[in-house]
């Protein structure tokens, strides 16, 4: 059965953490990785939307990955967290609807996400387009 359930996860939440607030490992070459947060909680948040996509053409070549979610909530606290992203080494960790949480990046090669704000009312884009030595990691443990 939860092979089935695999099929159908759809992701239900994410969080960007900045790399100098965890510390990971094992890193290359483990689809699997274990993740500790320094001092801080982590917290997935819902968005509006988000895709997430990663593909790589031949053997040796790097891993093409996309990334974009779609925020709305627009509070002081939120608003400041989001505009801080741009200028931020980060992972990813996205959670799916099956309990899986796949890690993208890692401290050694933090993602870099590029931040917008617009409409009305107010939404934030938060995306990224990169080439990456690895694909993304599941996440063994996340404490």
């Amino acid at each position: 059965m939860k092979a089935q359930n695999n099929l159908r996860a759809v992701i239900c939440g994410i969080a960007i953490i900045p790399t100098d607030s965890i510390t990971m490992g094992p890193h290359i070459g483990i689809n699997t990785t274990v993740i500790t947060a320094n001092g801080i909680t982590i917290g997935f948040n819902r968005v509006q939307s988000v895709s997430f996509s990663e593909k790589k053409s031949e053997s040796g070549d790097f891993v093409s990955q996309e990334f974009e979610s779609v925020y709305t909530d627009t509070s002081e606290t939120a608003t400041l967290d989001h505009r801080q992203l741009a200028d931020t080494d980060a992972i990813i960790l996205i959670k799916y609807s099956n309990g899986d949480i796949r890690a993208i990046g890692t401290d050694l090669a933090p993602v870099r996400c590029e931040v917008e704000e617009t409409g009305s009312p107010r939404t934030f884009r938060v995306s990224f387009r990169r080439k990456s030595p690895e694909f993304s990691k599941f996440v063994q443990s996340l404490r």
